[in-house]
């Protein structure tokens, strides 16, 4: 507008003043476009994140499933719990982290000025709705599993207590049986001295 009031002022062109409009024009279009394509570029990497986080998350659920399978057979197994443990506590991470990274593409989204009746826009709604869910779920998960857990170590710690006085109670009953055996044989030697005489 700056330069449409000068030309129509008759403002010479190879004026200074005039140059350094137009030098200020193409810096903030150049500056405009950059801003464009840095827009794109991040909308374009959150995209990327966001699948990268899918594909993470998806290799974590198989895991958990493959750990859960083995658990039913062997519930006390501490190798395959502290399995279970670092799944859930990295699944939650991740998805904390996806959560992130759905919010910030909605933020772009609104930015870049999307109709919210766009398909894509509920879509993406959906997503972050169901993310949530899921967090909730593991969060769950976890708590209920740590619980179990201190139950299992409790447990493993009571039959190592009880294992450790095993022996003792063992050397205590060999010692009672052998004073019996004893008293048995000094009984029958009395008795038999007692016929001689």
């Amino acid at each position: 507008q700056a330069q449409e009031e000068a030309a129509a002022a008759g403002k010479d062109v190879n004026d200074e003043g005039y140059r350094n409009l137009q030098r200020e024009i193409a810096a903030t279009e150049q500056k405009l476009q950059g801003l464009k394509t840095q827009q794109e570029n991040t909308g374009e990497s959150t995209e990327k994140a966001i699948q990268k986080a899918n594909t993470s998350l998806t290799g974590l659920q198989g895991e958990l499933q493959n750990v859960n399978k083995l658990l039913e057979s062997d519930q006390n197994n501490t190798e395959l719990l502290a399995q279970k443990q670092t799944i859930l506590s990295q699944s939650i991470e991740q998805t904390e982290g996806k959560l992130k990274l759905l919010k910030q593409a909605q933020e772009e989204a609104a930015a870049a000025g999307k109709d919210i009746n766009d398909e894509g826009y509920r879509n993406l709604q959906r997503e972050i709705t169901a993310t949530k869910q899921k967090l909730e779920e593991l969060k769950k998960q976890k708590s209920v599993f740590d619980v179990l857990k201190q139950g299992v170590k409790e447990f493993v710690t009571t039959i190592g207590e009880v294992t450790g006085i095993t022996p003792k109670i063992n050397k205590l009953v060999t010692g009672f049986q052998n004073v019996k055996q004893k008293n048995t044989e000094t009984v029958k030697e009395s008795a038999a001295v007692q016929k001689i005489g």
